[in-house]
Parts: C-alpha cells; sequence; structure tokens
C-alpha cells in the first residue's frame, strides 16, 4: 500500500504566512499536510489547535481555502520505490495520536507540528525518515512572516531557531511523486 499525503495551501492568516515563509524555496504556498488513509477517508494530523489527531477527510477538506479555480488542497503519494510502506507509516502515525503541537518548531517530547508527524510516520524499510530535513528559514522575506516569528518566540522565550533542522509541508510536498500519477479525491465527495 503506497502512503498518500494531502497538502492545504495557505488562507493568507498570519500563522499561515509565517509556515509559508519559513518554508523551503518554491512558488506553491502549502500551509499544511497530514497522511490520508483512504479506507477510513480521514486524515492523520498535527493541527495547531488540537495536536495530532485523526479528522474524517469532508472536515480536513472543510478547512481548504476557497480559491478562484483551485480546490485549495494537492494529493501526492510517497514514490513505490521509496519502500514506505503506507500500513506501517498509518500506524505509527496513529501511536501519536493525542501528542500537543510542537509550537517551538524544535524537537520536542510529547509534541510535533505537522510536517514533522509525516516526516516521523514515513519510515523506510530501513527505518530510516524518508523526508529529509531542510534549514527552517525564520527571517523571512514577507514582513508579516518575519514579525510573526519575532513574536511568537519571544512570547515563548527562547531564541529564534533560525537554520535549525526540520521540515515544512513545501519540503514535503518536493519529495513526493509528481500529482499527474497521484489519487484524486473524486468531486462529491469534499
Amino acid at each position: 500500500m503506497s502512503c498518500s499525503l494531502i497538502f492545504l495551501l495557505t488562507d493568507a492568516t498570519p500563522f499561515s504566512r509565517a509556515i509559508v515563509g519559513a518554508s523551503a524555496q518554491g512558488n506553491l504556498p502549502l500551509d499544511h499536510v497530514g497522511i490520508l488513509d483512504n479506507d477510513t477517508q480521514t486524515v492523520i494530523e498535527a493541527n495547531a489547535k488540537e495536536g495530532v489527531v485523526e479528522t474524517p477527510l469532508a472536515d480536513f477538506l472543510a478547512r481548504a481555502p476557497q480559491l478562484d479555480g483551485d480546490a485549495g488542497y494537492r494529493i501526492r503519494n510517497i514514490p513505490p520505490e521509496a519502500e514506505v510502506d503506507g500500513e506501517a507509516a498509518l500506524r505509527r502515525a496513529r501511536s501519536f495520536l493525542g501528542y500537543a503541537y510542537n509550537v517551538c518548531f524544535v524537537p520536542h517530547a510529547g509534541a510535533l507540528y505537522c510536517s514533522e508527524l509525516v516526516q516521523r510516520a514515513c519510515l523506510k524499510s530501513d527505518g530510516e525518515p524518508y523526508f529529509s530535513s531542510i534549514r527552517l528559514n525564520f527571517g523571512s522575506d514577507d514582513p508579516v512572516a518575519s514579525d510573526f516569528w519575532q513574536q511568537h518566540f519571544k512570547q515563548l522565550d527562547m531564541p529564534v531557531p533560525q537554520g535549525e533542522p526540520g521540515t515544512s509541508p513545501l519540503s514535503i510536498y518536493q519529495q513526493t511523486e509528481d500529482p499527474q500519477s497521484c489519487l484524486r479525491l473524486e468531486k462529491g465527495k469534499r
């Protein structure tokens, strides 16, 4: 069974813009990712309000931004040759249910952010993460994003973890299969 991931595009809130600003370079403004369970029509995700939860797909898609001519989400697969067992990835993701949301964006026991959950759940057959880390950039060119991060880490009373290894929805997206070969949600299931 392949592993399917579902991504949401930015909704343009300051938090969403900050996530996009800290991401790897690219022109697709993704701010969230979860692991899609096609059998149960649920998404295992780490969201800022609830932590790591299993969300009905319809509820997850209801949060997709309403964009002209765009569904506001993308689905991608981990390539079969990557040797990532989709069922094992779902079991690992579910083992994190109840974890808090990682507001520090650096490794923190008992807490995960969305793309960190995906990285920790999607392991190759040798036990190593399929998704490689990037250097996070909290000093975005977007002044709204940059100001958000400065205030965020000040409130946490911690230094900005500029350049620390991490992941982002965009970095995960860039390491998955071309969308032309991915699953498509049927219209009307949204």
